[in-house]
């Protein structure tokens, strides 16, 4: 007679972790406070993105109320300055000031000249300021030189000369500091990423352990499968959220015509999200260790801090590597584990990065994630039933070894 077969058989290993993060994308799309730091993040974004469409939608247009009668030598001057600025001045003769600092007042007019006097509402515009400074001096210096009796035909051939030329032996220098700049500001974004996720991971640890709800996930879920799931769940979100942010950022950039080469910015960012997923998964273990030693939110703040620096420094980092992305520090800090998901995206789009070190960054960063998500699943293992007080990482090591015990013999 067959032994009878059971209709229930246990979940596999995959699935339990799948189901784990299941519950936890859950969750969050149903958490206010979530819902509200992704409208908090698109806010800001769409706020700079519109910006800078607005401030760079077209040539800065300038109104300009001219006291008595234009010269031609002015006029021509302030065409000329407005051309070269990118600028474009509209000149218009007004009867006297006093006519004309109603338009002033209402903006209509953005400025008078009267005379040798430059007449604003307010603060003078730094462009406008250039095109109606430069037309004046250079009105009042060729009255000069007439008045002198200097033959102005050869002064105007003496004073041709040839302009200096811009050259740069790095012929994509241009592209790559533009390429680093898109990398640092989205390196900026995924570091508030991490630190916000990561704060979500800490959190979800510690109020399971506080609400006992992780006695009743035991009877199903072995601790490390619990881990694994909640990191990998809320590290789904965290990269959706950051790849509506990035994309939006990116999306408004190039429509402001902030970048010139797209293809390549969007190289760039892609890179950026790739070691997104390598430093989430390293720093949401390291903040799940550091939660699982304290079983009060009250707690959570001071647990956290020493977890916090490596973060922060490593942002920190980036913006050294951005100065100099070919010298030794770059070099060295762009192949340090937890540090290397910041510096190696600027490092790599100022710079041609050997294969060999970027394979030895990606090699140690993963190494690393190895071994932190081991010790942390042991430290989770022997801290996740220790519901009151603090509890020291070598005592939760010693514990694990019961839990897993316990675990492995369901």
């Amino acid at each position: 007679m067959s032994a009878p077969t059971n209709p229930n058989p246990p979940a596999s290993p995959g699935n339990l972790i799948k189901m784990v993060a299941k519950r936890e994308i859950t969750t969050k799309l149903h958490d206010k406070t979530y819902l509200i730091s992704i409208g908090v993040f698109i806010a800001i974004i769409l706020v700079v993105v519109g910006f800078n469409v607005l401030a760079n939608s077209g040539n800065d247009e300038y109104k300009v109320g001219v006291v008595g009668s234009q010269s031609k030598e002015f006029t021509a001057q302030v065409a000329e300055g407005a051309k070269q600025l990118g600028a474009k001045v509209t000149l218009s003769t007004v009867k006297d000031e006093d006519a004309a600092k109603p338009k002033l007042e209402n903006g209509d007019l953005d400025a008078i000249v009267s005379g040798d006097t430059l007449i604003t509402k307010d603060s003078l515009n730094a462009t406008l300021g250039a095109v109606l400074k430069g037309a004046y001096a250079a009105e009042q210096q060729q009255k000069q030189i007439a008045d002198s009796g200097i033959d102005q035909q050869k002064l105007a051939e003496a004073m041709k000369v040839v302009p200096m030329h811009e050259k740069t032996i790095d012929p994509n220098a241009k592209t790559n500091m533009e390429r680093g700049i898109v990398a640092i500001v989205a390196v900026g974004i995924v570091y508030g990423m991490l630190m916000m996720i990561g704060q979500f991971v800490a959190q979800g640890v510690v109020e399971e352990k506080s609400s006992r709800v992780i006695e009743l996930l035991m009877v199903v879920v072995k601790p490390w499968q619990l881990l694994t799931g909640k990191i990998i769940g809320l590290g789904i979100l965290g990269l959706m959220q950051l790849v509506i942010v990035v994309g939006l950022g990116l999306g408004g950039a190039i429509a402001a015509d902030l970048i010139t080469v797209p293809g390549s910015a969007i190289s760039t960012i892609l890179q950026v999200l790739a070691w997104f997923v390598l430093g989430y998964t390293f720093f949401a273990s390291m903040f799940a260790l550091a939660a699982s030693l304290v079983s009060r939110q009250e707690d959570l703040g001071s647990a956290m801090i020493p977890g916090t620096f490596i973060p922060m420094l490593s942002f920190f980092a980036a913006f050294k590597v951005l100065d100099d992305p070919s010298g030794t520090f770059a070099t060295i800090v762009s192949m340090i584990p937890g540090v290397s998901p910041t510096t190696m995206p600027v490092r790599a789009a100022m710079s041609d990065v050997p294969v060999y070190q970027y394979a030895i960054a990606v090699v140690l960063q993963v190494i690393a994630i190895v071994l932190l998500v081991r010790l942390a699943g042991r430290v989770y293992a022997g801290a996740m039933l220790k519901t009151s007080g603090k509890l020291k990482i070598k005592d939760a090591l010693a514990q694990s070894k019961e839990t897993l015990a316990a675990t492995n013999a369901r």
